[in-house]
Parts: C-alpha cells; sequence; structure tokens
C-alpha cells in the first residue's frame, strides 16, 4: 500500500501489507479496504503456498500515520484459519467508522452445507486490535436446492454495524 498524507501531492514509499507471500502463503487476492479516522482497514484473501485445493483464508491489518511516515499499525492477523485443503473463503467486505470495524465473508466451513456457502461478520470496537467471535448470518442448516448466500456486504455508521448479502 501507499498513502498520501497532503492530498495526493506526495506519496510514501510501499509499505507490505501482507507478511508471508512467497514463504508460506501463495498470492494475495480479493483485497478491500475502509479508511477511518483511526486509519485504513485492509483485508486480503491468501492461498497457502503450493496448497493442496487452493482453498484460501483472509486476514485484516491496519495501516495509518505516525509522525507523518505511513506504517503498520495493526499486524496482518488472520481472521480465519482453515487448514490447507479445507473450506474456503471468499468475498469479504469491509467498512469503518472511527474505531468501528465490520468485516463480512462468505465460506463453506460448514459440513451439512456440502460446499454451499454461509455469510459470517465479526466486528472490532477498538479499531481492530480485537474483534468479536464470528456470527453466521444465514444459519442454513441443511443444503440448499435453490440458492445460495453471495456477496455479502458490510457497513458501518458510528456504533451501528450492518451486514447484508444476496440469497
Amino acid at each position: 500500500a501507499v498513502a498520501s498524507a497532503d492530498q495526493g501531492q506526495t506519496w510514501s514509499a510501499p509499505l507490505q501489507v501482507s507478511p508471508g507471500i512467497n514463504v508460506t502463503r501463495e498470492d494475495v487476492d480479493a483485497h478491500r479496504c475502509a479508511a477511518a479516522s483511526t486509519g485504513l482497514h485492509v483485508i486480503y484473501e491468501w492461498d497457502y503456498l503450493q496448497g493442496l485445493t487452493g482453498n484460501e483464508n483472509f486476514a485484516y491489518a491496519r495501516l495509518g500515520f505516525s509522525g507523518g511516515v505511513f506504517v503498520v499499525q495493526v499486524p496482518s492477523t488472520d481472521i480465519t484459519n482453515f487448514p490447507d485443503g479445507g473450506a474456503d473463503v471468499d468475498d469479504p467486505a469491509i467498512d469503518a467508522d472511527g474505531n468501528v470495524v465490520h468485516i463480512a465473508w462468505k465460506d463453506d466451513a460448514v459440513p451439512v452445507m456440502v460446499g454451499q456457502d454461509q455469510v459470517y461478520s465479526v466486528t472490532s470496537f477498538d479499531g481492530g486490535i480485537t474483534f468479536s467471535a464470528p456470527y453466521n448470518h444465514t444459519q442454513f442448516a441443511g443444503p440448499l436446492t435453490w440458492a445460495s448466500a453471495r456477496r455479502p456486504f458490510a457497513h458501518v455508521d458510528g456504533q451501528y454495524v450492518f451486514t447484508f448479502m444476496e440469497d
């Protein structure tokens, strides 16, 4: 990531957000961010290095300015921890307002859903330092023949957080 503290007149040096690329992780996909007074809140999907099935997890980091220098304020932290060859995450979404950060995504981790997705979210009220336990918004009990949860969105308005999705 690069940033500007003067509305794009000058830019910072590039800052690595995703450690472990080409060491334990293959690449970064579906990166999203939200700017707030607490910094730039970033999420991204990552693949295992030479993974078995190409399943992905996703991670969060917060970046910002400190003494005029663009720095990592909260180091990259995995939000999901599925094993190589395990469940897959997709379509992460993020929004932030002050210290409130809300993230939504879909994954196929529930075994009874036979590869179909459910939508989850986590929320932080301390600028991304800690997050709530994942909340399953869809809570499907068995496979669906008519649809699958998809394209979740996250929104924050003050202390209010919202998750919405297509079904």
